[in-house]
């Protein structure tokens, strides 16, 4: 009798240790000689089930996975009777026998039903990255008085304002941090308030609520000056978190917020209104109609982008630190993106799954991915979940969002085609639906062209996960009328020509095996790269072939632009990857193009 159970003692760092030393057995150097093991008595009822792989470090990798769960029926370990024969095989003077020894006798402990469960150190906090450019706008002394970032869940609005209000208690100001979904009254909330900024004491509880926050920190500046310890001035950072509660938001900006500063500006610190700032994040902030009545004058949001591939890499190298090389981090951080999109919480989720398991990436795939499909699955829901409610049709079994987030660029054009092809009614044209769209967090109005972002890469994964083929078709679909707008589009046909090589790319599943993706290389330097090209030239300007050339080839290249399409390489090196992650697919792409013109 065979059982399998499940093993939670067994660290990442034992799984490496493990991994090392059994790499210099030499039965693992082919499939063939691992499964000859087998047939010693203690390992010969998992005869059947050996992994195979292509190489040493995933057969060990594979091996270290499969049998560290399984138990025969004398309850004994499967990884703990492969060393037990492998040390047997080993000359006792060799350090390679010691080494197993000690791993065995870990690996025991570890193990152990008899004893207490050993508590797994917790995991480091994935890094919160790209926010400087931020951070510097909101500490900077011109900032505005009333701050409002937006953003869908999980893109770090909360550790934004963490990281705020320490930068701003560094520089001795009065800060305070509250999460606003903790309360539910705002006299709650004003206690709260009081209590951070360490002003409790100085609450006059007789006073009307709007004036017991302002009474209090007028007396304490008050008493400060007097003591020569005066703050730089007050920092409230509010977290609406989740969806707020619009009656406590349009208090707090109609009522507490200007009761508070108009209190205030009676104080000479206060007068020219530098030194009393409040910044308040949320979802939704930027697009409904219960935020667009307010007293105080809110800024315009500050939306916080998606991170790109470059901070995505630097990010899980800081999380990683030393204990990965360079190359395996650049191909963690390849595969996550893929399986993620780019969503700063699935991404943290998944790279610290990652790290806990001691496993080469593609053996953690291989294991793991059913939770990170989870995980992604998971954040789409909450966000179409959270579309305000007047977008009810975009719910429905026609699917809209879904159907759109194949394309990284609208126009009125590939609107007004999908209303036709989904039979919309629910709006009058397509620019009707434009308007709705644009209060979304799947398209923003940007120079006249909706453009996409995280939450598009979210929805077309998990399309491309639940209805593959029908995910594939749409993208063949969106390729030719890609293919139309290179000739059609009166701007930026460099646009619509690297975006007809992007749906070539995206109606591919990637995680793919080599030969597959040979087929799909081939395939689109020989075919798909020339169609494009012969297209592109003959758009009507700029006159000259080396202007055409030099502008797709500047949107290519100059990685410094803002427009510049870091998705789009990234498409290209994964998808197009030989075995591992690599820019060489770009590089040839980029030469190709040159050679043409």
């Amino acid at each position: 009798m065979v059982s399998s159970v499940v093993s939670k003692g067994v660290s990442g760092q034992l799984r490496r240790r493990l991994a090392k030393a059994l790499s210099s057995c030499g039965i693992f150097e082919s499939n063939t000689r691992l499964e000859a093991i087998f047939v010693d008595q203690r390992l010969y009822p998992w005869r059947n089930d050996v992994p195979e792989a292509k190489s040493v470090k995933d057969r060990v990798a594979q091996v270290i996975a499969f049998l560290c769960d399984q138990y025969n029926d004398r309850q004994q370990n499967a990884l703990l009777l492969l060393i037990e024969v492998l040390s047997e095989m080993v000359d006792s003077h060799d350090n390679l026998y010691s080494e197993l020894k000690a791993l065995s006798a870990e690996l025991e402990s570890a193990l152990s039903p008899s004893l207490a469960p050993l508590s797994p150190m917790p995991s480091p906090p994935f890094p919160f990255v790209n926010r400087d450019e931020e951070i510097r706008q909101l500490l900077s002394p011109y900032a505005p008085r009333y701050a409002v970032v937006d953003a869908p869940a999980g893109y770090g609005k909360t550790e934004l304002l963490k990281r705020l209000a320490s930068e701003f208690k560094s520089r001795n100001w009065l800060c305070a941090y509250v999460n606003v979904a903790e309360f539910s009254e705002l006299g709650e909330l004003v206690k709260a308030l009081a209590d951070i900024l360490g002003v409790a004491h100085y609450v006059d509880s007789d006073l009307p609520i709007l004036y017991r926050l302002s009474s209090a920190l007028n007396r304490y500046w008050q008493d400060s000056v007097k003591t020569e310890k005066i703050p730089q001035g007050v920092i409230l950072l509010i977290d609406f978190d989740k969806k707020p509660e619009w009656s406590l938001f349009q208090q707090l900006t109609n009522e507490l917020l200007p009761t508070t500063y108009e209190s205030l500006k009676s104080l000479r610190s206060f007068s020219e209104g530098r030194n009393f700032r409040v910044i308040i994040a949320g979802r939704h902030l930027a697009s409904t109609p219960e935020t667009q009545t307010y007293t105080i004058p809110l800024s315009s949001p500050y939306l916080l982008e998606p991170f790109s591939f470059k901070v995505i890499r630097d990010s899980v190298k800081q999380y990683l630190t030393d204990r990965y090389q360079d190359d395996e981090v650049l191909q963690v951080a390849a595969h996550v993106f893929h399986l993620t999109g780019g969503h700063p919480r699935c991404i943290a989720k998944t790279v610290e799954m990652y790290s806990d398991s001691g496993l080469p990436i593609e053996v953690f795939l291989d294991f793991r991915k059913p939770e990170i499909t989870e995980i992604v699955h998971t954040t789409v829901a909450e966000v179409i979940n959270e579309l305000p409610e007047r977008y009810f049709y975009l719910h429905d079994e026609r699917n809209i969002l879904r159907h759109l987030s194949v394309y990284r660029y609208v126009d009125t054009s590939i609107l007004g085609e999908n209303i036709q092809k989904r039979d919309i009614t629910e709006v009058k044209d397509e620019y009707g639906l434009w308007d709705e769209l644009g209060s979304t967090y799947l398209f923003r109005p940007d120079a006249g062209l909706i453009r996409d972002d995280i939450v598009r890469r979210l929805l077309a994964i998990q399309w491309r996960d639940e209805c593959p083929n029908e995910f594939s078709e749409a993208c063949r679909h969106a390729q030719d009328v890609c293919a139309g707008r290179i000739l059609e589009s009166p701007r930026q046909p460099e646009q619509w020509a690297i975006e007809y090589l992007f749906q070539s790319l995206q109606q591919h599943n990637p995680y793919i095996n080599g030969d597959k993706r040979d087929c799909i290389a081939k395939e689109f330097f020989e075919v798909v790269v020339p169609d494009m090209l012969s297209n592109y030239a003959r758009i009507a300007y700029p006159e000259s072939m080396r202007g055409k050339r030099d502008l797709l080839l500047d949107r290519l290249t100059r990685t410094m632009k803002p427009e510049y399409d870091w998705e789009f390489e990234y498409m290209v090196n994964y998808t197009l990857r030989v075995s591992q992650y690599t820019d060489e697919p770009y590089q040839k792409l980029i030469a190709q193009i040159q050679d043409y013109f």
